[in-house]
């Protein structure tokens, strides 16, 4: 049910779109959405662990 309901905002929010004025403005969008994909699709790099002072003293 909730795909459903996900389809329909989906398909107003397509249905919203204007479609591009020109040849640049269509290049710009697709050079756009390219980078959007390609940012979310990048590998994280891991950050180090933590370490951990044994037997430290809290004053």
């Amino acid at each position: 049910a909730d795909d459903l309901e996900d389809a329909d905002a989906l398909l107003a929010t397509i249905e919203s779109i204007e479609p591009p004025a020109d040849l640049a403005e269509a290049v710009q969008d697709l050079v756009r959405a390219v980078m959007l994909i390609a940012d979310i699709t990048r590998p994280r790099t891991v950050a180090p662990a933590r370490r951990r002072v044994r037997n430290a003293r809290r004053h």
